[in-house]
């Protein structure tokens, strides 16, 4: 009981008094503070600290992302709801073609009303003018060698046609000749003419049928009638 009663803790060293507390917050405090300078010098681990702390502090995407929710107690887990897909839109005409102007219908037309021609007075003391008529066209004398047909003998002469009427010319009788204008000509008989009056007068042309002969007159009348 008489011994050495300084250190009441036996067989411990007595905490050096070098040691202080200041000491002792810096010998901690300098790890810890180069081991976060290293860490915040390597750029993918800030990203997983804050990923890290995010998902601390919201459990709820931890759940969400790795496990389904689970439905309440009797309750079926029904399947998620599909959307509806879109209809598709309805087909709108050309707006160009919707907007053409609508073809005016016939009732709605302008009546077509015939124009009169009103011919103008004639200027006092003036001298009227005569109505101009229609040129006869022109037609070319065709002469051939005939004989005149008569029921008791004939005579063979030149036969001419021309735009003035028929002539004849008979050189062995003088007498035999005729030339009939065309007005005195009422129409076309067979290979010769008809008169008015009722007098036939038939031609046969040299080296001609009898067809061909009546082509040849009713080709001539009717150009000139």
């Amino acid at each position: 009981m008489s011994g050495n009663t300084s250190n009441p803790r036996l067989g411990l060293s007595p905490r050096p008094k070098h040691l202080t507390p200041k000491t002792l917050f810096f010998v901690i405090a300098v790890p810890i503070a180069a081991l976060i300078i290293w860490l915040a010098a390597r750029p993918g681990t800030i990203k997983t600290a804050t990923d890290f702390g995010h998902s601390v502090s919201h459990p709820s995407s931890l759940l969400t992302s790795g496990t389904k929710p689970k439905p309440p107690a009797g309750k079926p887990l029904l399947p998620p709801t599909v959307p509806a897909p879109r209809s598709p839109l309805p087909n709108v005409p050309n707006q160009q073609t919707a907007n053409a102007a609508p073809t005016p219908s016939p009732q709605g037309a302008a009546p077509n009303t015939a124009t009169t021609i009103v011919a103008p007075a004639p200027i006092p003391g003036s001298t009227p003018v005569a109505p101009v008529t229609a040129a006869r066209p022109a037609y070319a004398p065709l002469s051939y060698n005939a004989r005149h047909d008569k029921a008791f003998g004939g005579c063979s002469g030149q036969l001419i046609l021309s735009s003035t009427g028929l002539q004849f010319n008979c050189p062995s009788d003088s007498h035999a000749g005729m030339q009939v204008a065309i007005s005195e000509i009422s129409a076309v008989d067979e290979n010769g003419v008809r008169l008015a009056s009722g007098k036939k007068l038939h031609f046969s042309i040299e080296g001609m049928s009898k067809p061909n002969a009546q082509a040849i007159f009713t080709d001539w009348f009717n150009r000139l009638r």
